[in-house]
């Protein structure tokens, strides 16, 4: 036996699990499962063992063309659990509250729900307006909506595709929006370009949402902010619109001890 599988011997299987998912949350995209057991210093088998088992629970995913295995969705609600714990919305809400006075429109904050948004806090304005469909505790298709597009857009692709995988069309409202994974790979790419993303119409007749990721201390996408208006605003002040919630989103990355994706390591 090596010295480094003699160090490994004595981990309980919990340890090897816990290690296991801790590595698949560190790497930048999916990885083959004889890196993982190389890397964690676990045997094969025991790898492919604990993988199976977290597959099945929705802690990892498997892309069996590539022979990948990437971090799964309940591990990423168990993450962003702990943010809505409190941390995340507390720091939000002030900035919503700030955003929705500079723009004089809707603010929301979001985070992944397994293919869906779920909508955490809404910063309404004091002026009537007509009601938007989303409100606290909604959960929308994620591709429909310009906060769940935000967040997509900076997931790894391969992290995305797994997110809505199981299905050849995708789910529409209103007539609008990307019907199959083509299109919305053609959207995800525009936001990634501009730094945000835009939607109009998908989710409500003649409304429009501009929204920007959040980032945790990794440079992973968790959550995201964005403001709904009405289609009739010029395209001077969706430029504003979209400057105001570009530095909203900064801001609550750096509140939260976040940092966007590339920044440097503190």
């Amino acid at each position: 036996m090596s010295a480094r599988s003699e160090i490994y011997a004595g981990e309980k299987p919990t340890e090897r699990t816990l290690k296991i998912l801790v590595y698949l949350s560190r790497c930048a995209q999916p990885v083959a499962a004889s890196t993982i057991a190389r890397d964690c210093g676990i045997s094969r088998s025991t790898v492919y063992r604990i993988l199976r088992v977290m597959e099945r629970m929705h802690f990892v995913v498997h892309l069996p063309e590539e022979g990948l295995w990437g971090i799964g969705i309940r591990a990423f609600e168990i993450g962003s659990g702990y943010l809505r714990a409190g941390v995340l919305e507390r720091s939000a809400r002030p900035l919503l509250v700030r955003l929705t006075q500079r723009t004089r429109m809707t603010s929301h904050l979001a985070v992944l729900h397994g293919a869906d948004v779920l909508y955490l806090l809404k910063q309404t304005t004091a002026e009537p307006a007509r009601p938007f469909i989303t409100a606290v505790g909604i959960r929308l298709p994620a591709h429909l909506t310009a906060v769940g597009r935000a967040i997509l857009a900076a997931l790894p692709a391969s992290q995305a595709r797994a997110i809505l995988s199981g299905s050849s069309g995708l789910v529409i409202r209103t007539n609008t929006g990307p019907r199959h994974m083509s299109e919305l790979r053609a959207i995800l790419q525009e936001d990634r370009k501009r730094g945000y993303s835009i939607e109009s119409n998908s989710t409500t007749e003649g409304v429009s949402c501009i929204a920007a990721a959040v980032f945790d201390h990794e440079g992973r996408p968790i959550a995201s902010v964005g403001v709904s208006y009405h289609r009739d605003v010029a395209p001077a002040g969706v430029e504003r619109i979209a400057r105001h919630v570009q530095e909203t989103g900064d801001e609550l990355t750096s509140r939260i001890r976040g940092k966007p994706p590339g920044a440097p390591q503190g």
